[in-house]
């Protein structure tokens, strides 16, 4: 498969650098495959939606679109694809179970029971993001929050390089304006007190604007894979920061500073103000009578 995924890549890749028409012989020899390999390679990418025409000279590319088939991504990545699922994270967490072939992404085009953390649940929208990342790294539990703060990080930097400025609310949700415009979430597998296998899901909306109230949507400059690649390495590279780099990162990209918020956090709402981020992550809020609260995790809130 993984082949076949780098053939298509190789295909579209030499059809996307010119509007001429390219020819069956030209892909066959660059390939080095047969004419008759690569017409059944063609076929195949028409069935999946591109349009690709056939003349007396060769191939030419008349319709691309922002797909999310595992030749898409960037070729140092391993992607699972499936059309429709009902979450990412559970066909990650079923992918770690059975011990199957390594996958750094798993996608779908469509997603119907998208999770969110504390039991809600993530709403999907058409032409969005909705994808998991698959961490085989061992981390220390009680420095877990690195890993997220990086994955808000990665996404948050992201959308900036495509023109969209963004927020962090505490710990992980991303903001453009005053509303929610991406979320995370994440499985851990652990033995004694390492995790040994993260799963990070992150939902973006790219495409039309959920029915929710402070939720909005964005439109980005790059095809969601590349957008999606970006942010895997972007995280990967955040996650070997050191904690006070990434803290202070966090820091800056947040806008809660200075203003009074609610948390819900294991059934409870705390208020006060926002004033800053300790050495392990966690949140520390004013209380009215001038106390400063520790709050390990939570969803925070302005206002």
């Amino acid at each position: 498969m993984k082949q076949v995924n780098l053939t298509r890549k190789n295909i579209l890749s030499a059809l996307r650098e010119t509007s001429d028409a390219v020819s069956g012989q030209l892909l066959a020899e660059k390939l080095g495959l047969s004419r008759v390999a690569v017409w059944k390679h063609i076929n195949s990418l028409i069935e999946k939606g591109y349009g690709i025409e056939s003349t007396p000279k060769g191939y030419v590319l008349t319709n691309d679109g922002d797909f999310l088939y595992p030749w898409e991504f960037d070729s140092r990545l391993s992607v699972f694809w499936q059309h429709k699922c009902s979450s990412t994270m559970d066909i990650a967490r079923k992918l770690v179970e059975e011990e199957s072939e390594h996958y750094d992404i798993v996608i779908s085009d469509k997603q119907d029971k998208g999770r969110g953390r504390y039991g809600h649940s993530w709403i999907y929208t058409d032409k969005s993001i909705a994808t998991t990342f698959i961490l085989k790294k061992s981390i220390a539990m009680q420095d877990i929050w690195k890993v997220l703060f990086a994955a808000s990080l990665a996404v948050s930097e992201e959308l900036e390089v495509d023109g969209i400025k963004t927020s962090i609310h505490w710990p992980n949700d991303i903001y453009a304006g005053d509303k929610k415009v991406a979320g995370i979430l994440m499985d851990i597998s652990a033995e004694y007190m390492l995790a040994t296998n993260i799963r990070i899901g992150i939902g973006i909306n790219t495409g039309k604007k959920p029915d929710i109230d402070n939720a909005t949507s964005v439109k980005i400059r790059r095809k969601r894979a590349d957008f999606i690649s970006c942010v895997f390495f972007r995280l990967t590279e955040l996650i070997e920061a050191d904690k006070n780099s990434i803290t202070t990162k966090v820091k800056n990209k947040s806008d809660i500073w200075g203003k009074e918020i609610e948390v819900h956090s294991f059934g409870k709402r705390i208020r006060g103000i926002a004033k800053d981020i300790g050495k392990n992550g966690e949140l520390i809020l004013e209380n009215k009578n001038k106390e400063r609260i520790n709050i390990s995790d939570g969803i925070c809130t302005i206002g």
